[in-house]
């Protein structure tokens, strides 16, 4: 009978901080495949958390530009990590999306290539 091992990361996301989430979820990946993970999930917006904006035009400005794409470096960067550990990964982020951006989890496959979104 085949196994499958999922590493759920329970951490918390340190806000709209999208370097240090990728730096933290790349430690956070590496445990996990050490560790026999075949899939790695991360929580909700892993990428921002659960950060907002306040009425002000220019905070909003600011969150809006944390938005990313399925090729931007942010998903690009586990894409990447994915295919170097062998390991299956689902990365959660703000994806930029017309008209508002949007709450997403994309499946990338052990080869590093994105099967679900």
């Amino acid at each position: 009978m085949a196994s499958l091992n999922v590493a759920l990361i329970q951490a918390r996301s340190r806000g709209a901080d999208p370097e240090l989430a990728l730096r933290d979820g790349e430690r956070l990946c590496r445990e996990a495949a050490a560790a026999g993970a075949d899939v790695v999930l991360f929580p909700e917006l892993w990428q921002i958390g659960y950060t907002s904006w306040r009425a002000d035009p220019e905070q909003r400005a600011a969150w809006l530009a944390h938005a990313t794409t399925l090729d931007g470096p942010f998903v690009s960067h586990f894409r990447d990590l994915a295919r170097e550990l062998g390991v299956a990964i689902v990365i959660t982020y703000l994806e930029a999306w017309p008209g508002a951006p949007r709450n997403t989890a994309t499946l990338i496959d052990r080869h590093g290539e994105p099967v679900l979104t």
